[in-house]
């Protein structure tokens, strides 16, 4: 039975993946709408009005793409298809969209600047496929140069679009009885190079059994096997990579990693590296878990998204949402990990232990050297290079209260259309000291006032300029006590100014915020 539900569909999310997105340095069209434009291989191309205008549109791409005015990775894999499946002229003028691709390719951006050995990069926010028209996803494609597909032709099977629940970010629902996703390419994930592969996602509360993120096999084998799972182990959640090299039964040929202290409440950013004869475990930026074992020679078989595979048939299937997978075919310096974290930590707004670094490689928040203010780090941020573009912001973590935004909308996805653009290189961060929220204290509020004990403090690169900012004092985890007339914002100590309350429990403001500014939230003291 199908799980589509187009009721659920609401103008936001379509808008999203069928949309043209503008930048102030060229248009990005993504694979959605070359999928209208075009049709697909798995339809062979039925939706074709006559192969004249599909020639002429092909050549349009060129030269969008000639003219810098396209990014051309969301859409290479389905340009490919147009190739394989194609005929006469439209094969021809495929060939020259994926030669223009070749050609510029290097002018576009990677996972937080990081380039070089990218096999697979899949991210909600981008090449996400439906089809049927509706949420639920069919085909998955590569940001990659080689554009990979991973596909799932049974609507049964097909994981969920999620417009914006990964910090105003998309996601896939997987239903862990039978979702996932398989890719038509194999050898993305082998042989005996180091390996970076880093997962953003979030359980579900509760897991039971085996629950794998991804997973290869041996082509044609039951040797070789490689997965990466969440598993539960005496009341407690566990996150662990293992793997049997094609060399199996060689003891050097394989390793296990693992680590608990899962925290399923929000996203969380996982990584596996090898390098050697290491294999490291990290969670949010820390190395947790170190084992080594030897030189491990990963499968060749294809990659699984959503579940991993026994025998040759999908198992351990996912229970929760999926929001970007990247593999690398080589492990990185610190740096170069740090930038990647970067871009997911501010992208879905996970804390990080380690300094926040630009793809230009200079430190947008100092973690480091911020004393007591290392929580609940979060920020908006445009970063071409590293292929970030975050408008709206809140931390994930529990009891986090301050919303951040270009406009004064705090709802609508972080990619709709409507919200305004920051400028290439500009950050704003923002992180507390930990500060008790559950009480209001006349210790350091200005006269007349009481305050929380909990401080904000910010980092700027560049002129952001004014930006809007939510307080939600409802929030549960948070647990604000009640107060009568009118939240204020303190900033650096100065006459508190009243905010404005838009919803119930919700106060905004706007401000133009600086390197080293301080805020916190007072009430008048009628108590």
């Amino acid at each position: 039975m199908s799980k589509n539900n187009p009721a659920s569909t609401n103008t936001h999310s379509s808008h999203n993946y069928l949309n043209t997105q503008k930048s102030n340095a060229h248009t990005k069209v993504n694979g959605n709408l070359v999928q209208l434009w075009f049709g697909s291989a798995a339809q062979q191309l039925p939706t074709l009005q006559n192969p004249a205008t599909s020639v002429q549109r092909l050549i349009r791409l060129t030269h969008l793409i000639s003219l810098g005015h396209l990014d051309p990775k969301p859409i290479a894999g389905v340009i490919s298809n147009i190739y394989h499946h194609g005929n006469g002229l439209k094969r021809l003028s495929a060939m020259a969209v994926l030669s223009s691709f070749v050609a510029v390719s290097s002018a576009y951006a990677d996972p937080g600047g990081v380039s070089g050995n990218l096999n697979l990069w899949l991210k909600a926010s981008d090449g996400v496929i439906s089809l049927n028209g509706n949420t639920s996803i069919s085909e998955w494609h590569g940001q990659e140069p080689q554009g990979n597909v991973l596909s799932q032709t049974d609507p049964s099977k097909q994981p969920i679009y999620n417009p914006s629940n990964f910090n105003f970010n998309p996601s896939l629902s997987f239903d862990g009885a039978n979702d996932y996703f398989n890719s038509t390419a194999t050898n993305l994930i082998s042989g005996s190079n180091d390996k970076h592969i880093i997962v953003v996602s979030k359980t579900n509360a509760n897991v039971t059994g085996v629950r794998a993120l991804m997973g290869a096999t041996e082509a044609g084998s039951n040797v070789g096997r490689f997965q990466y799972y969440f598993y539960d182990w005496q009341s407690k959640t566990y996150l662990a990579a293992d793997a049997l090299g094609v060399n199996t039964p060689n003891q050097a040929d394989q390793f296990n990693i693992q680590y608990t202290d899962v925290n399923y409440n929000y996203a969380i950013l996982s990584e596996i590296q090898t390098v050697g004869s290491a294999s490291q475990a990290y969670y949010n930026g820390e190395l947790k878990s170190t084992d080594i074992s030897g030189n491990y020679n990963f499968p060749t078989g294809e990659i699984r998204i959503g579940g991993s595979s026994y025998n040759g048939s999908p198992t351990y299937f996912f229970q929760g949402k999926i929001a970007e997978v990247i593999v690398y075919d080589a492990s990185h310096t610190a740096t170069d990990r740090q930038k990647i974290n970067t871009y997911l930590a501010i992208k879905y707004g996970v804390t990080l232990n380690t300094d926040y670094l630009a793809s230009s490689n200079s430190t947008v928040y100092a973690t480091t050297q911020a004393g007591a203010y290392t929580k609940n780090i979060f920020g908006i941020a445009k970063d071409s290079t590293a292929s970030l573009d975050q408008r709206v912001s809140k931390s994930q973590n529990d009891s986090a209260i301050v919303t951040l935004a270009t406009d004064n909308d705090f709802t609508i996805p972080n990619n709709d259309g409507s919200r305004t653009a920051l400028t290439d290189g500009q950050y704003l961060m923002v992180a507390n000291d930990g500060g008790n929220l559950s009480a209001w204290s006349k210790i350091n509020a200005p006269a007349g006032f009481v305050t929380i004990a909990r401080k904000w403090k910010v980092q700027e690169t560049g002129s952001v300029g004014s930006v809007n900012l939510m307080v939600d004092v409802d929030d549960a985890e948070a647990n604000i006590p009640d107060f009568q007339g009118k939240l204020y914002i303190s900033i650096n100590g100065a006459t508190p100014v009243a905010m404005t309350e838009t919803t119930a429990g919700k106060w905004t403001t706007s401000h133009d915020f600086t390197t080293g500014d301080t805020f916190t939230f007072v009430v008048e003291n009628n108590l």
